[in-house]
């Protein structure tokens, strides 16, 4: 009898855990919730796809009407893991150091600076508020390695 060949396992880092910081890509909102692709948890890059689920009631201490309002699309966050269910992560920005870190204009797809806690696009002039991190602005991948 001939055993089929061990399979070698690659060392996958664990998926994140519950109060442990994450760095995330907004993939799909909707008014009361977003999702988000997972691409760093304490300052390490996670191998493999897990996305996280941040609802309106998280966003913030003060109420939450519109998710719009708050994040876009490709919005880079900074977010705590605050529990599992059915293998769904369940996020939380509500703290003032987490939040958006790096955001871009939608129309011209500049970065956006942050000036008296909003955010201006000098290309076309925009302004926008969001739900930002204190550390919106500093050198991210020194931010995602901090973490």
């Amino acid at each position: 009898m001939r055993l089929a060949p061990a399979i070698r396992k690659r060392s996958a880092r664990p998926p994140p855990r519950r109060r442990q910081m994450a760095a995330k890509t907004i993939t799909t909102i909707q008014n009361t919730n977003l999702e988000m692709r997972i691409y760093f948890v304490d300052g390490r890059e996670v191998s493999g796809f897990f996305s996280g689920l941040l609802h309106a009631s998280n966003v913030s201490r003060a109420y939450v009407k519109n998710m719009f309002n708050f994040f876009e699309k490709d919005d880079i966050v900074k977010a705590i893991v605050i529990g599992t269910t059915n293998n769904v992560f369940h996020l939380s920005t509500a703290k003032n150091d987490l939040g958006v870190i790096l955001s871009t204009c939608p129309y011209c797809r500049d970065p956006f600076k942050k000036i008296n806690g909003r955010l201006f696009c000098q290309s076309c002039n925009r302004r926008i508020k969001k739900k930002l991190s204190l550390d919106y602005g500093k050198d991210i991948s020194n931010l995602i390695k901090s973490m």
